[in-house]
């Protein structure tokens, strides 16, 4: 299904607020529903959704892509890699909302958070921190899935610490141990994603 999603995620070019985007959302919720229950859909588009038990984890992806337009976006698979074909792949963020959809089918315990316009600012994620702060409270860790590569557990964001050291070394140790063939560490070069405005509300993110 991982796979599945990832072809499907970018496929398309959704830059914020474009047609592709909402339509994809509406879709994705729509697949989504079946996995979990659904928690909130606010205004500006953004949505959650409960798997299993009540959860101090969240898990976040998000929807948009950096594409400046919309409609289909080509790509094509060459020595197990997905290419794209003359713009961005979009894997910012599909692959992560690839893995979030593997996660909910799996039944992986959890509230999983999808935003909008993080490729603006992290416009959806303001919006959230703002309406939904309470709801945000609940949370002991935020773990987004906005990353290049299969090495960094981020612990700051634009040079601001959005999380100890001691839980980016426990998640860099324990994706590790889940497969030989991963080797993560904290690093603290991100540059900015949705977590960055939940920083004040979630002790990590």
């Amino acid at each position: 299904m991982i796979i599945q999603s990832l072809y499907d995620a970018v496929s398309f070019k959704r830059g914020h607020d474009s047609r592709t985007e909402a339509q994809y959302c509406a879709r994705l919720l729509t697949q989504l529903i079946p996995m979990g229950e659904l928690v909130w859909l606010d205004p500006m588009g953004n949505f959650a959704l409960q798997v299993g038990k009540p959860s101090r984890t969240l898990f976040v992806a998000h929807t948009d892509t950096v594409h400046s337009g919309e409609g289909i976006n080509l790509s094509y698979e060459k020595d197990g890699f997905l290419y794209a074909q003359g713009d961005a792949l979009g894997a910012d963020d599909g692959a992560g909302i690839a893995l979030l959809t593997h996660m909910m089918h799996k039944g992986v315990a959890g509230t999983y958070l999808f935003c909008r316009g993080e490729e603006c600012g992290g416009i959806g994620s303001s919006y959230i921190a703002e309406l939904h702060e309470g709801w945000l409270r609940q949370f002991d860790r935020a773990i987004q899935f906005d990353r290049r590569g299969t090495a960094d557990v981020i612990t700051h964001q634009g040079g601001q610490r959005c999380a100890s050291d001691e839980f980016g070394l426990a998640l860099a140790t324990a994706l590790s141990e889940a497969n030989e063939h991963l080797l993560y560490a904290p690093s603290d070069r991100g540059v900015f994603t949705d977590t960055a405005n939940f920083v004040s509300i979630i002790p990590e993110c």
